[in-house]
């Protein structure tokens, strides 16, 4: 897995300029290509619920709610970006419940589990995204260093293809949904008679 280094490296290099012996040397382009890097990660992880990035969690531990219409409250795991499925403990959705700031709140003293999408470590980045951040560092060179508005707007264009591309395969790892058939468009389809 490259380092932050190495990528805000190799993306100064193919944007023809001169690229750090070392992080963090506190210059100016040192301080606007790391600001890329951040900018960028967060952006796909904002934007994209990655599968690479999505763990399961029980969680028990309940405190006082601090909303009068709900009897539970549970606290967020650490690092979750977002929460993408809150069920009861024996796995079955809850569509009742509301999240404050890192609290969750819900009607349900058993427990819960909570799907949820996690900051990932580098080093579990698959392609599609590697491939999406570097053109989001390449945009903030552009737009930052270069103040190239119309390539940086181009870079990030590619980072929405990127985002694209990873939509449907993303989907593809989830099993189809079933497809709902209202009684009435049925009923309607029959002959009567």
């Amino acid at each position: 897995m490259p380092s932050r280094l190495s990528l805000i490296n190799d993306e100064l290099l193919l944007c023809g300029q001169n690229p750090f012996n070392a992080p963090d040397d506190g210059s100016p382009e040192w301080l606007v290509c790391s600001a890329a890097y951040d900018a960028s990660v967060e952006h796909l992880l904002d934007e994209h619920d990655w599968k690479f990035a999505k763990h399961i969690i029980a969680v028990s531990d309940r405190t006082t709610p601090t909303e009068l219409n709900w009897e539970d409250a549970y606290e967020k795991p650490a690092g979750a970006l977002h929460i993408t499925r809150v069920m009861d403990a024996e796995g079955g959705a809850i569509a009742d419940y509301r999240i404050l700031g890192n609290t969750i709140l819900v009607n349900s003293d058993e427990g819960l589990l909570l799907e949820y999408i996690a900051e990932p470590e580098p080093e579990l980045w698959p392609g599609l995204f590697l491939k999406a951040l570097r053109h989001g560092i390449r945009a903030g060179i552009y737009r930052g260093l270069m103040k190239d508005a119309v390539s940086a707007r181009q870079e990030e264009k590619m980072v929405e293809v990127y985002l694209g591309k990873a939509r449907p395969r993303g989907d593809g790892e989830e099993p189809g949904k079933v497809r709902f058939t209202s009684t009435l468009v049925t009923a309607r389809g029959r002959r009567r008679g």
